[in-house]
């Protein structure tokens, strides 16, 4: 952030319904949807401008909070699930960065956060100003509060014109609906509202999202559990070339200040900085080793446990798919045996015991 300019905390939220995109995006991708595991009322119902809407994508979004004493109506427009939290500026740059990653900074989830806004009442008089009349009341306020201006990005918009981009994907975000309707909101004529909430949309099973969940979940704290095995293990490292090269430092110093004495030769002092140099480089590099080896294994173990997850994911899909190509048919099936029974016995009535074989 420039210096002097307000800095917000993100929010992040662990929800993505696009498997497709995991490699482009991450959670700071936020995809406010009511499917979501733990959302509730993640588009407002309440507001004609969310209720009816399905899916917004915010990027980078910051989170609006209400004051505690205002007398203002807000009504929260997009909130994440509860599988979410916040992160400082820094942290946030540093792994668009790739300086580091979201396990080691995000932390557990928090709750909950609104990014948008619709705020409603009467305007607040403004503070007099000396030498100048009271000003009153300046009448209704009527507005929309979004934390994120990459709401309006053209590409919602070029999706929207053109959706058959992207056909693998099959995108579900409204963001062109959110903000069409805000400026109809805002300006009073809400005709082209519910219209616009008429678009096709792609069901998903709870049943399946919910395992999607646990197994996010479960790969998101494994993660974090290898994460800081390897902060651990590099810390210990850390600390031991630290204490090694202690008794080396201090007899350097040693060396250099009786060197300025006279006291021993600017050779000696020398071949002491030099053997220090040279064990501080071997240690370094065993370190590099170390890390680079650190950083496989719990690259492998993640990559691990995510190919577990996904396993799980899709053995339940399979299930499902079995299920539903088996069941539809046993309705008709058992009609049928009845049927044939029926008729069989039917058919068998007037016929007499000593014609039947």
């Amino acid at each position: 952030m420039m210096p002097g300019m307000f800095s917000p905390s993100l929010v992040w939220q662990a929800w993505n319904p696009y498997p497709n995109l995991n490699m482009n995006a991450n959670n700071l991708w936020l995809f406010i949807d009511n499917d979501a595991p733990g959302a509730e009322q993640s588009l407002s119902p309440d507001n004609p401008i969310t209720a009816g809407m399905r899916q917004v994508l915010a990027l980078f979004a910051g989170a609006v909070n209400a004051k505690k004493d205002s007398k203002l109506k807000h009504t929260p427009l997009l909130r994440t699930s509860s599988a979410s939290g916040l992160l400082d500026p820094e942290a946030a740059q540093r792994i668009v960065n790739r300086q580091s990653t979201p396990l080691r900074e995000e932390g557990p989830p928090t709750g909950s956060s609104v990014i948008a806004m619709a705020i409603e009442g009467q305007a607040p008089a403004a503070l007099p100003v000396e030498g100048q009349p009271a000003a009153a009341a300046s009448g209704e306020i009527k507005v929309v509060y979004v934390s994120d201006i990459d709401l309006m990005l053209p590409v919602f918009l070029q999706l929207r014109a053109e959706p058959d981009q992207a056909p693998d994907l099959r995108f579900q975000f409204q963001n062109v609906t959110f903000l069409l309707n805000s400026v109809d909101y805002l300006t009073g004529e809400l005709d082209y509202v519910e219209i616009r909430k008429h678009e096709p949309g792609f069901s998903s099973l709870q049943l399946i999202a919910g395992v999607k969940e646990e197994a996010a979940s479960e790969v998101r704290d494994k993660g974090k559990e290898f994460q800081d095995q390897f902060d651990a293990l590099i810390r210990e490292s850390q600390e031991k070339i630290d204490t090694e090269l202690k008794s080396l430092r201090d007899e350097m110093t040693e060396m250099q200040q009786k060197s300025a004495d006279g006291t021993v030769s600017r050779a000696v002092a020398q071949e002491k900085v030099q053997q220090f140099r040279i064990k501080q480089e071997a240690l370094q590099r065993s370190l590099d080793v170390r890390r680079v080896a650190a950083e496989r294994q719990r690259d492998q173990s993640v990559r691990d446990i995510q190919r577990q997850a996904d396993l799980t994911v899709t053995q339940m899909q399979n299930r499902v798919k079995a299920a539903a190509a088996i069941f539809p048919c046993i309705p008709p099936l058992v009609i049928g045996i009845i049927v044939f029974a029926s008729r069989r016995l039917r058919e068998r009535e007037n016929i007499s015991k000593a014609r039947l074989k």
